[in-house]
């Protein structure tokens, strides 16, 4: 969704912390064929509620062209 609207910030939606998203964003630089997902704890803001949760994200790489992510999917979990 974020990809289909550029103004709409998913991080901003969920109240994630700037030093968060940079951290993300440092784990996904660091992926590649052979290492695609990470995985980091985070605060985020779901319905009203401010909890930690496990964010996991895996990497789509192209198999037509070398070292080209061309995706990420992911979900996060509420740690108990």
């Amino acid at each position: 969704c974020q990809r289909d609207d550029p103004k709409f910030d998913i991080f901003n939606v969920f109240e994630v912390s700037r030093e968060d998203v940079q951290h993300i964003k440092f784990l996904l630089n660091q992926t590649s064929v052979q290492n695609k997902e990470i995985s980091v704890q985070i605060k985020a803001m779901v319905e009203n509620n401010s909890q930690m949760y496990k964010l996991k994200l895996h990497t789509l790489w192209s198999p037509m062209k070398k070292d080209v992510c061309i995706g990420i999917i992911g979900y996060f979990d509420i740690i108990k």
